[in-house]
């Protein structure tokens, strides 16, 4: 009997030690509703873009930008808003013209990643609008496969890219693999995101 109480006593501290250095699941949030108003927020952990939220202008999508230049029914406080309907990864607007994402993720594209606005054609034969799905944990990607890239630019900002395989897209130096996890909005604020030419290519 005295033995067999040691040897419990060995296993239940066997397990607590394993359990304690065990690595704690993050919780799953609840998924993003279909059809449904949210923004994207880039996960990266120990760097300048860490929680910082995805912004829309001049057909690019952006982290630490500091003015979208939109024109939204309610003042913006700089954080773009989507909606994902099908696959389709669009701005969200209540308006007829809608702007939708793109991705051009072949070798001449290198991931570069874009919005249209109306019947704007993509910008090349290469380009695509998706599927954009999310995982367990609301974190974007397309097709399941791709994730993201925040590459700096001189003044400061981060510009997105879809991961295509490539570390430096365009020549870009300092890029960062980043998750950009959704957020739901509760009070949605229609708006028309900046139409006009890039910053740079």
């Amino acid at each position: 009997m005295h033995f067999n109480t040691i040897a419990t006593s060995a296993i239940l501290a066997t397990a607590a030690s394993a359990a304690a250095v065990l690595p704690r699941q993050a919780p799953v949030p609840e998924p993003i509703a279909p059809n449904s108003v949210f923004e994207l927020v880039a996960l990266r952990s120990a760097s300048d873009v860490h929680f910082t939220w995805v912004s829309a202008a001049d057909n690019r999508l952006w982290l630490k930008l500091a003015d979208q230049k939109a024109s939204c029914d309610k003042t913006s406080d700089g954080k773009a808003q989507f909606r994902l309907i099908d696959g389709d990864l669009l701005l969200y607007s209540t308006s007829y013209s809608q702007q939708q994402i793109w991705v051009d993720a072949s070798g001449m594209g290198q991931g570069i990643t874009g919005y249209t606005t109306g019947v704007q054609p993509m910008p090349s034969r290469y380009s695509q609008r998706g599927p954009f799905v999310f995982d367990q944990y609301n974190n974007l990607s397309l097709n399941n496969t791709a994730g993201f890239l925040a590459c700096p630019m001189p003044d400061g900002v981060y510009r997105l890219w879809t991961n295509a395989g490539v570390a430096k897209p365009a020549g870009s130096e300092g890029c960062l693999p980043v998750s950009l996890r959704a957020s739901p909005v509760s009070e949605p604020n229609n708006c028309l995101y900046s139409d006009a030419p890039a910053p740079s290519s």
